[in-house]
C-alpha cells in the first residue's frame, strides 16, 4: 500500500493519506479485539483466569499460614480475578463500538474524498488485510485458550487417558471433550440448577405417600417433600471442577450435534472402551454381524407383545 499512499498524498494532500492510514490502524485494531473478546468470553465461561491476570502478586496471601483460611483467600482471589475478567469484557465491547463508530465515520469521508477506484482499491485490500488479521488473531488466542484450558483441567484433577477413547473420524474434539467421551456412559454429571429435575424424585417418593392411610398426612408429607425439593435446587452451588465438567458436556453435545447425522459415539464391545465412527461405517458392521446365519434368525413375527404379556403376567 506504500505506493497507494505516495499516489494519495501527492493527489490530495497529507490529512487524506493520514486518514487513511488511521483506517488502516482502526480495521487492525478492530480485528485483534473481536479476537480478544472471544478470549476473553471463553475465559468467563470457564473460569479461567487469563495469564496476564493470574501473574498478579498479592502480597497479603503471606499473611495466612493455616491451610483452612488459605483456602479461603484462594476462592476469593479467583472471584475477583473473575470479576475482573468480567470487566474487560465490558472495556473490550465498548472499544469495538468506539473502533466500528471511528471506522464508519473514517469512511463516509473516504467517499467524499477519493473517487470511485480509489475507494474501491482502497477498501478491497483492506478487507483482505482485516480477514487476515482475524486469522492470525484467532490462532493466536485459540492456542492460547487451549493451553489455559488444558492446564485447569489437569489442576482440577481432570486428566486424560488416550487409550480409553478411539476416535475413528476426522472430527476433531478438544482434548477436555477427549475426556469426557472416555468416562463412557454410566458417568453422572454433577447436578446443577439448569439440569435437576424433580419430577423422577417426586414419582418415586409418591409411591411411598400412597401406603399412608391418612389423607392429611398424606398432604402434610407432599408439603414437605415440595420444601425440601425447592431448598435443595436453591441451594445447589457447584465448584470449580463440577463447572468445568457441565461447560465441557455443553460443548461436547454440542460438537456431535453438529455432526449427528455423520458421526455415532458408542462403546466398543471389549474393553470397556468409547469410540467415535462414522455412522455408515457403524451400519455397515452392524449389517455385516447380522448376515451372519450361525448367530442370527429370521423372525417371521415380532416377538414383543408375546414377551410382554409374558412378563406382565
Amino acid at each position: 500500500m506504500k505506493g497507494f499512499f505516495e499516489h494519495i498524498k501527492y493527489k490530495y494532500d497529507i490529512d487524506t493519506c493520514k486518514s487513511l492510514k488511521h483506517y488502516c490502524k482502526q480495521q487492525k485494531r478492530l480485528a485483534k479485539h473481536k479476537e480478544k473478546l472471544k478470549f476473553l468470553l471463553s475465559c468467563k465461561d470457564y473460569e479461567i483466569i487469563p495469564t496476564h491476570l493470574a501473574n498478579i502478586s498479592f502480597n497479603i496471601s503471606d499473611l495466612f499460614t493455616t491451610d483452612t483460611i488459605k483456602q479461603q483467600f484462594n476462592k476469593i482471589q479467583h472471584t475477583f480475578l473473575i470479576k475482573i475478567v468480567k470487566l474487560e469484557i465490558k472495556q473490550t465491547i465498548l472499544t469495538i463500538k468506539f473502533t466500528e463508530n471511528n471506522i464508519f465515520h473514517t469512511n463516509i469521508e473516504m467517499r467524499t474524498t477519493l473517487n470511485e477506484i480509489e475507494y474501491n482499491t482502497f477498501t478491497s485490500k483492506q478487507k483482505q488485510i482485516y480477514n487476515h488479521t482475524i486469522e492470525q488473531s484467532q490462532l493466536t488466542q485459540t492456542t492460547k485458550f487451549n493451553k489455559l484450558k488444558e492446564q485447569h483441567a489437569i489442576k482440577l484433577g481432570l486428566i486424560y487417558n488416550e487409550s480409553w477413547l478411539k476416535n475413528k473420524t476426522s472430527v476433531e474434539f478438544p482434548i477436555e471433550s477427549k475426556w469426557l467421551l472416555s468416562l463412557g456412559k454410566k458417568f453422572a454429571l454433577p447436578i446443577s440448577r439448569e439440569n435437576f429435575s424433580p419430577i423422577h424424585i417426586i414419582a418415586e417418593i409418591e409411591q411411598y405417600i400412597q401406603t399412608i392411610e391418612d389423607n392429611k398426612q398424606k398432604e402434610i408429607a407432599r408439603s414437605k417433600v415440595s420444601n425440601k425439593i425447592i431448598n435443595f435446587k436453591r441451594n445447589i452451588k457447584n465448584t470449580k471442577r463440577e463447572k468445568f465438567i457441565l461447560k465441557t458436556y455443553t460443548t461436547t453435545k454440542n460438537i456431535i450435534n453438529k455432526h449427528k447425522d455423520d458421526i455415532i459415539v458408542t462403546n466398543l464391545d471389549k474393553g470397556n472402551k468409547t469410540v467415535v465412527m462414522y455412522r455408515e461405517d457403524y451400519n455397515t458392521k452392524m449389517n455385516q454381524l447380522l448376515e451372519d446365519k450361525n448367530t442370527y434368525k429370521t423372525l417371521r413375527i415380532d416377538p414383543t407383545n408375546k414377551l410382554q404379556k409374558k412378563i406382565t403376567k
